[in-house]
């Protein structure tokens, strides 16, 4: 599977993410093996799982132009894996704000506001790039 994108520079704290499902029981006998190269070179995965259901396969990644190949593969050529591989972005985009004020007619009572759960001027952001069906090893 390839990706190919452009990571704008205005993006930060990024990660590539491919989820894998089973849709079989499939899961719980064999684990799909992945590497995954960003232009060419061997990135380091993070791997969260549900054990027998899903797994995450995570890298992170810098702003700019990117050509990722993902391979997934049985370590048995006898074993055989189908199911689903998505792949999503997941970042913090700085964005520029503009600032508004209004003149009211009526003063409004200031209220504490909460916390900010994420700084000023800054979008979490999770893309869905896409998913394809999968099926690895043994091809009955």
């Amino acid at each position: 599977m390839y990706v190919n994108f452009d990571l704008q520079k205005s993006v930060n704290k990024a990660t590539l993410s491919v989820l894998f499902r089973s849709t079989d029981n499939s899961f719980k006998n064999t684990k799909p093996e992945v590497t995954i190269l960003v232009d060419g070179k061997k990135a380091k995965i993070q791997v969260e799982k549900l054990e027998g259901v899903w797994a995450w396969y995570k890298i992170d990644i810098e702003p700019g132009n990117h050509h990722v190949k993902i391979i997934a593969e049985v370590q048995n050529k006898n074993d055989k894996w189908v199911g689903s591989a998505s792949v999503w972005m997941l970042c913090s985009q700085k964005m520029k704000g503009k600032s508004l004020s209004f003149d009211l007619v009526e003063g409004v009572k200031e209220r504490p506001m909460p916390p900010r759960p994420f700084p000023a001027n800054e979008l979490k952001r999770n893309i869905k790039i896409g998913e394809v069906s999968v099926q690895l090893g043994n091809k009955e």
